[in-house]
């Protein structure tokens, strides 16, 4: 005789003891989607933080020509803190300024501009605006072509190099020069960025390229700050000496050192890309050559090269101390 069943009792097998319950996995494209999604949030943070901090007027504008409004007429100034964008913070108190020139938004018809590059030299040290040779060339212009309005604006400033003056001809390509002058070469061991600086970017070129470009940014400026801040207590700068002594970092560079080899590498590097920039945007370009006195400035140091003899070394240790 057969039991009946069970009323209300389930047919379904029973899951075994411990057994996972799977869930299904996305789809290739919703898993494309989400790791776009992480890839993308660090970008969207930073983004937001840069605008929040220009909303927030942290830091400067680090660009190197300003539209101001002068007597109600609009026109264009070099910007005296574009040198944050190449010098470190703790050199802040003595930083350089490319002059306050002043050049007109709307370049009027017939007139000649144009913008001399460099160091020192260019910016007219120690005498500046007064001796510079900026406007010398001014005033030699004017007199030959007294029916033309003549710009010569000098935006030459200490203690750089190429790639501040490679960073200024790409900014200034866009305010219509008839003609750069480019005279530049004495710092490119201790200006700004230089291989043997103490404001030198670490890595190759491109890496300090980079380093200016992202200069412009707050929340660089912002980073910068904060680090400045914190090492504060281990910083020499703005102790009284010169702005190229505080720049100085390598004292002994020889000929035939690798950093020596480096500079030269960057620097004619830096030279080609304003030409190209020049090129590119059909401006006249001159790169001057460089005149130096060395004769009363002896070096920071001297060494022998590598392998030279005892009795060699001797000699030429003699020569020295009698001369």
């Amino acid at each position: 005789m057969s039991r009946p069943k069970a009323r209300g009792r389930s047919q379904a097998k029973p899951h075994a003891a411990g057994a996972k319950t799977r869930t299904k996995a996305p789809s290739g494209a919703r898993a494309a989607v989400f790791a776009l999604i992480l890839a993308l949030l660090p970008i969207l943070f930073f983004v937001l933080l840069e605008i929040g901090l220009r909303i927030g007027r942290y830091g400067v504008d680090t660009s190197l020509v300003l539209e101001i409004k002068e007597q109600g007429v609009h026109a264009y100034v070099l910007n005296a803190d574009v040198a944050r964008r190449y010098f470190a913070p703790q050199m802040r108190a003595i930083l350089p300024s490319p002059g306050f020139r002043t050049f007109a938004v709307q370049k009027p018809r017939g007139s000649v501009r144009v913008f001399t590059l460099g160091e020192s030299t260019t910016a007219g040290f120690p005498f500046h605006v007064n001796a510079s040779f900026s406007g010398f060339l001014e005033d030699e212009l004017r007199a030959a072509y007294p029916e033309r309005n003549v710009e010569v604006i000098n935006c030459g400033m200490s203690a750089v190099n190429s790639f501040t003056v490679l960073d200024f001809v790409n900014q200034l390509v866009r305010y219509e020069p008839d003609l750069l002058i480019v005279y530049l070469g004495h710092n490119e061991f201790y200006g700004a960025l230089g291989v043997g600086s103490a404001s030198r970017a670490a890595g190759s070129r491109a890496l300090t390229l980079l380093q200016v470009k992202l200069a412009r940014l707050r929340t660089y400026q912002l980073v910068s700050d904060t680090l400045f801040r914190t090492r504060r207590s281990l910083s020499s700068g703005g102790t009284g000496r010169t702005l190229m002594a505080s720049m100085v970092r390598e004292k002994r560079i020889r000929l035939e050192d690798p950093i020596h080899r480096r500079a030269e590498r960057i620097f004619r590097a830096n030279l080609g890309a304003m030409l190209d920039a020049a090129e590119e945007h059909r401006v006249p370009i001159i790169l001057s050559t460089l005149t130096s006195n060395l004769r009363d400035l002896p070096p920071f140091d001297s060494a022998h090269r590598d392998g030279l003899p005892d009795a060699a070394r001797t000699r030429q240790e003699g020569i020295v101390a009698r001369a």
